[in-house]
């Protein structure tokens, strides 16, 4: 997950992307405002199959 949660960022939204290999970019998934919502989505995804694009 890429985001600037922390101090001294003004851009404070996280973007999760699902990849398969660390080197990947990844495909977004989505853009979330707290850190709270993007681990809601994490907890929910990580039950989920895999998805076959």
């Amino acid at each position: 997950m890429e985001g600037s949660w922390g101090p001294g960022h003004n851009d404070k939204r996280g973007k999760l992307y699902r990849i398969t290999l660390f080197e990947d970019q990844g495909a977004l998934l989505g853009t979330y405002l707290a850190r709270g919502d993007a681990n809601k989505v994490l907890q929910k995804l990580a039950y989920e199959p895999e998805p076959r694009w």
